[in-house]
């Protein structure tokens, strides 16, 4: 009960910032809602680390959860300028079709989804394609939303890389990126 708890704590946490972001963008520069984000994300991390008071494991992979936090950068900074000039709907539908990246990776490596599962990937892409359809959507968007999709698929697929014993790090070396861009 207490992995379902944090899964939806965590869903909620990423749909209302996304929606936030995304909705603050169409008032305040892109560049500004992004950086905002990323330094509050930032101290969080930095907070949970100082009250664990332990130093950082000796991981070489942490270069992949670097790694994942530049690309989830530039994933955000196309999923809040496309919400900014878009339609939200639209955006959501789109970019949440980024995560057929590591699914597709998975697939290829060997794993072999449930047909649920299956239906599942099928249904968003059906969802995407019909939003993006959708009168008076425009294309050019619906490219900025899937190329959020995109970076923010490969930035879970890196940070599915990272393989340290302590996920506060993980985090924190993810967050960190962002301020080195």
């Amino acid at each position: 009960m207490l992995a379902l708890s944090l899964a939806f704590a965590a869903c909620l946490g990423w749909g209302i910032g996304d929606f936030l972001g995304g909705l603050k963008s169409r008032a305040v520069p892109v560049l500004t809602v992004l950086a905002l984000s990323c330094l509050s994300g930032l101290a969080l991390m930095g907070v949970l680390v100082a009250m664990r008071g332990t130093p950082p494991p000796p991981d070489p992979a942490l270069f992949f959860a670097i790694a994942a936090g530049a690309v989830g950068v530039l994933g955000l900074l196309c999923l809040f300028r496309a919400m900014a000039v878009g339609s939200m709907a639209i955006v959501a539908a789109v970019s949440a079709t980024g995560v057929a990246l590591p699914v597709l990776v998975g697939l290829y490596g060997g794993d072999t989804p449930s047909g649920l599962q299956m239906t599942g990937m099928a249904v968003a892409v059906v969802g995407a394609v019909v939003a993006v359809r959708e009168k008076g959507a425009d294309p050019a968007r619906a490219n900025v939303a899937a190329g959020a999709g995109l970076a923010l698929g490969a930035a879970f697929l890196k940070r599915s890389s990272v393989r340290s014993r302590c996920p506060i790090y993980r985090m924190r070396f993810r967050r960190r990126s962002p301020t080195r861009c």
